[in-house]
């Protein structure tokens, strides 16, 4: 009981801290929270210029002409950048500051000191910017987030295009890099990735904003631009992009994978075991050995199979646990629904069932809508994103009720989405509203995301289910576990 009363009130902290307590109110101004507020300022608008199509994603259209550099010229100008913000707060006196700005100053130092730390690393992870989870080179989803307003959002949107084939060489050349200093990856992150590229199919159809038709009737674009630019997508697709991919897949199959890493683990690499413990301490937060979390992985297994067993035992099931996950597998009344009665069960479940406790233990509940989509591919079952829970509907049969609540606790309310909600209902500076998601390959060099803290509350908001009382029967309550 102590260990569950230790971890909300360690969640709790962390929640107002990151999110802003709204009880502090807003700071009063001196010269030094000035200083800080613009260096808050100057890293928001550092990460937009450098991550461009992750700005046109949160609606900032600025470098809407722009496709992020990979380039080793790149790395240093981000690290020069960073660095003159951290010596800018490093000249602020901190006991001037109020409690909330003393705060902002220890997570914006925090903050960039994380980054710059990670540079000691940068000929490991981040000279493949490429694997079967991050797939950069196969992504244009900034097709359809960009905003098309008049002709100059097309000729912005054709400068991103013409920046395809540098990204594309900016990549070999990172990866290059990899292969000369015997850090590639091992062949069983990229070996899914090759089969990807063999399907993938570069065509005109994949860069036409969706409905460019009917954008060009409501902002009133002449009608001969319609022709206009679909001939501009199509040769620049032909003539530039094309050939760029089937180099790329060239270089990959001749020459990457035949030296691929042929040890797996990153202890196999010179430096490999301070290399892995870099990478645990971006995520954590604080120096950690593998060890020690191998032995805290070991130490929650078997909390959570004696839950497990414990449940089983309530079912009157005899068997183990891998005979009882088989037996969940068996129970018609959990599958067979549709697509549409899948979102319109998690609707429910949020709406319904989720929604209407929350003021049992939130005094605060900001309850901005969240959309429920279907996507079809191999996403995870189901992810969240600006106000959207995107769930995976391809096989529908094989998708099981009883997964459904748990799931939508940790990605809408009163997870994810419930603690986006609750920062941008108060004061915070802007970086920390944007979660600067991917990027996995090149941690510990990148601004760190905490996903400690992101992924740390939804998985308490999981636990919530149980204090709220939502888990109407044993099987949803072991989905869960």
């Amino acid at each position: 009981m102590d260990s569950v009363v230790n971890f909300r009130m360690l969640a709790t902290a962390l929640f107002l801290i990151a999110s802003g307590n709204p009880i502090q109110g807003l700071p009063k101004e001196n010269g030094d929270e000035e200083k800080l507020r613009n260096a808050e300022e100057r890293i928001f608008r550092h990460i937009l210029k450098e991550n461009p199509e992750f700005a046109t994603y949160y609606s900032f259209h600025d470098y809407n002409d722009k496709l992020e550099s990979f380039s080793l010229e790149a790395f240093q100008r981000r690290k020069m950048e960073c660095n003159d913000i951290l010596n800018s707060i490093k000249t602020i006196n901190v006991s001037n500051l109020s409690s909330q700005a003393k705060l902002d100053y220890k997570f914006l130092h925090s903050f960039l000191e994380t980054y710059l730390e990670g540079f000691t690393w940068i000929n490991y992870g981040a000279l493949t910017p490429l694997n079967f989870l991050d797939k950069t080179i196969l992504t244009q989803s900034w097709v359809y987030r960009t905003e098309y307003i008049d002709e100059k959002d097309f000729e912005d949107y054709f400068k991103r295009m013409d920046s395809i084939p540098r990204r594309i060489d900016e990549l070999i050349h990172l990866m290059k890099a990899a292969i000369r200093l015997n850090r590639t990856s091992h062949l069983a992150s990229i070996d899914r990735l090759t089969d990807e590229l063999q399907l993938f199919k570069i065509q005109a159809s994949l860069f036409y904003p969706i409905k460019l038709k009917e954008i060009i009737l409501v902002n009133h674009i002449p009608n001969d631009t319609w022709t206009e630019i679909r001939h501009k997508i199509q040769n620049k697709v032909t003539k530039q992009i094309a050939p760029s991919y089937k180099n790329f897949k060239r270089f990959i199959e001749e020459e990457y994978i035949p030296a691929a890493r042929p040890k797996a683990g990153l202890s196999s690499l010179k430096d490999g075991i301070k290399y892995y413990e870099a990478c645990l301490k971006w995520y954590f937060g604080y120096n950690i050995t593998a060890t020690e979390v191998y032995n805290l992985g070991v130490s929650e297994t078997k909390r959570i199979a004696k839950k497990m067993k414990e449940v089983m035992s309530q079912l009157n099931f005899h068997g183990d646990l891998k005979e009882f996950f088989n037996h969940l597998k068996d129970i018609p009344e959990f599958y067979n629904i549709s697509e549409s009665k899948i979102i319109d069960e998690y609707r429910d479940i949020i709406q319904k069932r989720v929604n209407p406790v929350l003021f049992n233990i939130f005094h605060h509940v900001p309850l901005e809508e969240v959309r429920v989509a279907g996507v079809e591919n191999n996403a995870p079952w189901g992810s969240y994103g600006r106000n959207v829970f995107r769930v995976n509907v391809r096989w529908p049969e094989d998708r099981s009720t009883f997964t459904m609540l748990p799931l939508t606790l940790h990605e809408t309310n009163p997870g994810h989405h419930f603690q986006v909600s609750y920062s941008n209902a108060n004061p915070i500076p802007k970086y920390r509203r944007l979660y600067l998601s991917g990027k996995y390959y090149a941690v510990p060099l990148a601004l760190p995301n905490y996903a400690a803290f992101m992924e740390g509350w939804a998985t308490y908001a999981e636990f919530l289910g149980e204090e709220l009382n939502l888990y109407k029967d044993p099987y949803e309550f072991f989905c869960f576990l």
